[in-house]
């Protein structure tokens, strides 16, 4: 009986065994970066501005962590970083700038525009082609191609929208455009002095380097009144317009002296007296 009884005992602490075994607290499973977020203030800045972007991890038990891993930009003509998430905007264009950390990447992207704040001249452009018609001819004897005049431009900007005046010597009309993804504004102006002789300007105009501005320039000549007919049509140059200040100067550009040759006004005067 006793030797039943010790059996019966020996197998009862076998089945429970496994059972004690079993009931362990399993470990807690490792907490993971799962994704990545890149801040920063813009999203648009100018040429040489530079900004700290910063970003965060996004764990796996729901919490967030400070991101320590390696900073990068896709683009790095237009944006470079440093270790510290510091971005100087080098050019022209849109960058990704990238956090990677444990094997996840954030991103966000920049866009980088030239500086075309500020006053611009006075300078100068060269009259490429001239073709006139009508009530316009003799426009094209007193700007014949290669003929040198003086162009200044004082200009505004806001993110990518640039505007301000543009003046032909002392003609003035305002001036709006948008910046390309390319760096290139257009802008239109209309200078309309009262005579009944309109000017249609429109400018291409590209800067990078920084204070200096390239490009070139249409002009439609067209008359509103005194039975005027015909046109003429001038494309031009830029020769040398460099930025003499960072804000707009408006009264420096008026008291600035016109060419030794025709001026605009002059060859006004002798379509109007016709």
């Amino acid at each position: 009986m006793s030797k039943i009884i010790s059996i019966g005992v020996v197998l009862s602490l076998l089945v429970f065994m496994p059972a004690c075994k079993g009931s362990t607290t399993p470990a807690p499973p490792a907490v993971t970066v799962t994704s990545i977020t890149v801040t920063s203030a813009s999203t648009m800045l100018k040429v040489g501005q530079t900004e700290t972007f910063t970003a965060t991890c996004n764990m796996s038990n729901g919490t967030q962590q400070a991101a320590t891993g390696t900073w990068s930009s896709d683009a790095g003509g237009v944006a470079q970083v440093n270790a510290s998430g510091l971005v100087t905007i080098m050019g022209a264009g849109n960058a990704n700038i990238v956090m990677t950390q444990s094997g996840k990447t954030g991103s966000k992207g920049i866009r980088g525009v030239p500086d075309y704040q500020g006053t611009w001249g006075p300078g100068s452009y060269s009259v490429t082609t001239c073709t006139n018609t009508g009530d316009f001819i003799g426009v094209c004897d007193a700007m014949p191609p290669g003929t040198v005049l003086q162009m200044t431009l004082i200009l505004t900007q806001t993110q990518d929208l640039v505007s301000g005046t543009a003046y032909l010597g002392t003609l003035s009309a305002a001036a709006t455009g948008q910046i390309a993804t390319n760096g290139q504004v257009t802008l239109t102006a209309r200078i309309n002095d009262g005579s009944g002789i309109l000017i249609d300007l429109t400018y291409t105009l590209q800067s990078t380097v920084p204070a200096q501005i390239t490009g070139t320039f249409f002009e439609l000549w067209t008359g509103t009144g005194a039975g005027l007919s015909g046109n003429a049509q001038l494309s031009c140059t830029i020769i040398s317009l460099s930025r003499t200040s960072p804000s707009p100067n408006e009264a420096a550009v008026m008291g600035s002296p016109l060419p030794k040759n025709a001026t605009l006004q002059d060859i006004i005067r002798a379509i109007i007296r016709r």
